[in-house]
């Protein structure tokens, strides 16, 4: 069985997140959610690059609708050794 007979298999899930952030951040959120969209509506493998700036002039907070975020720390989160690259993927 290949990957995608694989995916086609697994079930959709579905979760709530609540973010918090001025409006400059959240369109910019919201802009990125589109593109991700996007690019699996159309079948477009992309790479794009998401800055987060953590002294708190962001001030974003992301919380999950059905109780908190887990606890998650710097080696599960895959920091790299600067502690200041991450890397997501999704998808093949």
């Amino acid at each position: 069985m290949n990957w995608r007979e694989k995916l086609a298999r697994s079930p959709l899930l579905e979760r709530e997140y609540k973010i918090s952030g001025s409006e400059e951040y959240l369109d910019e959120i919201e802009r990125m959610f589109d593109f991700i969209t996007y690019c699996c509506s159309v079948g477009h493998s992309a790479v794009f690059k998401v800055s987060v700036d953590g002294d708190g002039s962001a001030n974003l907070k992301v919380t999950k609708v059905s109780g908190e975020l887990e606890n998650i720390d710097e080696e599960r989160m895959g920091l790299d050794e600067r502690g200041k690259e991450l890397y997501f993927g999704f998808g093949e």
